[in-house]
């Protein structure tokens, strides 16, 4: 049998212990993404309807089949409402900054199971690439209300309103259809 032993001085331990560390963070950083923006939105490949209903899913929320899906252009400028909606997604772990200028997929289904709510409350998913990168759900009123994935741990509603007394115009958005498979 044979056996080396080495004594290490405090100096040669200190600097064989500075080169692990950093041989394990750079490999950390390697493979790590470089943006952890949303890490369930991350790991999931966007490439149509399902999918996004996938997502929402994932997110604890139940949609309508049918859906719709338009190309959409986040302002090069923004003004403070705009601005707002940024901040709705920085909240989320999402960022619009680095997409100003470039069209984005929005996705819209209607939620199904939005808690003691009785207007309709719409989920909009925004993909670039495949990937989601931001959305929110909100209210059709005029009036209404907008807020990230999660639900709000106060429901930004008064759930005695009669949305049928609503004198709120109706919306209209010109938006492809998704079909029904």
């Amino acid at each position: 049998m044979f056996i080396l032993t080495t004594k290490l001085s405090p100096v040669k331990l200190l600097a064989i212990s500075l080169a692990v560390v950093t041989l394990v963070l750079g490999v950390v950083f390697l493979v790590l993404p470089k943006d952890e923006v949303a890490e369930t939105a991350g790991q999931l490949k966007i490439k149509d309807a399902e999918d996004v209903r996938a997502f929402l899913s994932s997110q604890g929320w139940e949609t309508s089949i049918s859906g719709s899906h338009e190309t959409v252009t986040i302002p090069t400028e923004w003004n403070s409402t705009f601005s707002g909606y940024n901040q709705i997604q920085a909240d989320q772990g999402y960022d619009l900054t680095k997409l100003k200028g470039k069209e984005v997929t929005r996705y819209t289904f209607e939620v199904t199971n939005y808690p003691d709510q009785k207007e309709i409350i719409l989920a909009n998913v925004l993909v670039y690439k495949g990937r989601v990168v931001g959305g929110d759900l909100s209210t059709t009123r005029a009036d209404g209300y907008m807020h990230g994935f999660a639900l709000p741990q106060e429901l930004p509603f008064d759930t005695q309103t009669d949305v049928e007394n609503d004198s709120a115009p109706d919306t209209q958005v010109d938006a492809e259809p998704i079909p029904e498979k």
